[in-house]
């Protein structure tokens, strides 16, 4: 006999009165289940971060993962330039987000939308961009290595990650495919692009650069004829030293600021010659440096050398709390040439997709880029401008009348800023 609707629907469901009751879970029954429904739902959520799996709701929708495009990797770029001409690494814009001058950040972000590494609501995004760089020179300042990290797109390796490595994701990057695009768009604007490497997610050039080492070319006609390569040498190592306090080199920090405290680590000084001009290789290793504290370092020193200051300048400077008028040596014979990450490379680097950072893979590149294309910009431009320099600053206010009693500085002190010549820690 058919039963009625009611007595059939509770048939085909199983809740007719003659069914058993279904036995209780215990308590560590229902905690196992809701912790097993937990680890479920954040793998889910992973795969579909990572683009593995789209949400059956998302299909065909602005939001799917194959239309927000790739999923993005933190990747380091080793990258050299010429800031000639340029208002130095950071980009600088307007209240509408419009560049406003040339800068070196400003044009490897066109480079970045010409080969379409990236999108402009990702260079917009600097949260999903991850953008750091181990050193911001400034003004002017050349880079024979500066290292940037930024999130770019990587490609799922099917093959190797059914494989091998215990089933986990393989992302892919076509290294040198990716270096030569990005480099038919800078090596003409003086810029060049070294190698790029996947680094860990959380890598930031700036906080894990350990050392810089920057490179002075000063001409020899500076030191007037009264000190050689030597002499410069043994009159800058009174900078080398823990927590030197180095507010009288910078500007619009206090001497009793924490940050005015910097380390140097070494300074030498050799004499080279390059197309035909006798010039000084200063180099100089810190854990970071100030805005101008350089370029006041040389310009100081090469006053000492030239007679203009007291042998005692130099210490007289470190230990003052008072602020001194040091002239800027000019930022044409200046730039980056190393930038190290002790630190990092010691530590855990996430397994095959990162290794660790050594310039000296790139060495061949850099010295070459070096060779080409900075040392020819600086040897023809830092010579006029140190003759300039010499004849308007150190000629007319030498040290020991700028910072004699009374005297009141004429010329302006140069531009300042709150930031550093390096985004480095302090």
């Amino acid at each position: 006999m058919v039963g009625t609707g009611d007595e059939a629907s509770h048939g085909m469901n199983g809740d007719n009165v003659d069914a058993q009751p279904k036995s209780k879970m215990t308590m560590a029954q229902r905690n196992r289940k809701r912790w097993r429904d937990k680890k479920r739902a954040k793998a889910q959520e992973k795969e579909e971060r990572e683009g593995k799996r789209a949400r059956p709701s998302d299909e065909g929708s602005e939001e799917s993962p194959t239309q927000r495009g790739p999923p993005l990797k933190t990747h380091l770029v080793a990258l050299g330039y010429s800031g000639e001409g340029l208002k130095g690494m950071q980009m600088q814009t307007n209240e509408k987000g419009e560049e406003t001058h040339a800068t070196v950040e400003g044009i490897f972000h066109k480079a970045l939308l010409a080969t379409e590494l990236s999108t402009t609501d990702i260079l917009a995004d600097r949260k999903k961009l991850k953008f750091s760089r181990a050193a911001r020179t400034d003004k002017g300042v050349h880079a024979a290595l500066n290292i940037l990290a930024l999130a770019l797109p990587v490609t799922l390796d099917k093959t190797l990650t059914q494989e091998g490595d215990g089933g986990r994701n393989v992302w892919t990057f076509d290294e040198k495919a990716n270096v030569k695009a990005l480099n038919d768009y800078l090596v003409p604007l003086n810029m060049q692009v070294f190698g790029i490497q996947r680094v860990s997610n959380k890598f930031d050039a700036r906080k894990q650069c350990e050392r810089r080492r920057y490179e002075y070319l000063l001409p020899e006609f500076a030191l007037d004829g009264k000190a050689d390569a030597a002499k410069l040498e043994e009159v800058m190592s009174q900078y080398v030293g823990k927590n030197k306090n180095f507010f009288n080199f910078t500007a619009k920090i206090p001497a009793e600021d924490p940050s005015a405290k910097r380390h140097i680590l070494s300074i030498t000084c050799r004499p080279t010659e390059i197309e035909g001009n006798a010039l000084i290789r200063i180099q100089l290793v810190g854990q970071s440096f100030l805005l101008h504290q350089i370029r006041k370092m040389i310009g100081l020193a090469v006053e000492v050398c030239r007679g203009s200051a007291p042998v005692g300048a130099i210490e007289e400077c470190l230990a003052a709390k008072e602020r001194r008028h040091i002239h800027l040596a000019p930022a044409e014979g200046l730039f980056l040439d190393r930038v190290y990450f002790d630190g990092y490379n010691t530590g855990k680097t996430n397994g095959v997709e990162t290794v660790p950072i050594e310039p000296k893979i790139w060495e061949e590149e850099i010295e070459d880029f070096k060779r080409r294309v900075l040392y020819p910009i600086v040897s023809r431009t830092v010579i006029p401008k140190t003759r300039e320099w010499i004849d308007e600053n150190l000629a007319v206010n030498p040290f020991t009348l700028v910072n004699s009693p009374g005297y009141v500085f004429a010329s302006k002190e140069p531009k300042a800023s709150t930031t550093e010549e390096e985004s480095c820690p302090t």
